[in-house]
């Protein structure tokens, strides 16, 4: 329990890493290969996520890079895509490319 709540109060989410996730989720209920995107509940687990990455990688704040190792796995099983699910670590990496470049851009970095 402990553990939890660090991860939960001592790892910073900076609002630009919370931006880019919720650009991820339009992107992903906006491109017509998806029948349907990510959800809120997604995003709200997936930064339970992220913020354990950043603690394993002995920092305090979640980076681009998180967001980056842990996208596929995140958010691949939560895509309905049309006519089957081949391509979806491809399509992932898609839905992120736009939002990590854009985060990287503004200076969020390690």
């Amino acid at each position: 329990m402990k553990v939890r709540a660090f991860i939960q109060n001592g790892i910073h989410l900076h609002e630009s890493v919370e931006h880019c996730l919720l650009d991820i989720a339009a992107n992903s209920r906006n491109h017509p290969e998806i029948a349907l995107g990510l959800s809120t509940r997604t995003l709200v687990q997936a930064i339970s996520a992220l913020k354990a990455k950043a603690l394993m990688n002995q920092r305090q704040f979640v980076s681009p890079e998180d967001l980056t190792e842990l996208s596929a796995p995140l958010f691949q099983h939560r895509l309905a895509i049309k006519g089957g699910g081949e391509r979806g670590t491809a399509l992932v990496k898609e839905l992120i490319k736009s939002p990590i470049e854009s985060l990287i851009a503004e200076g969020l970095r390690k």
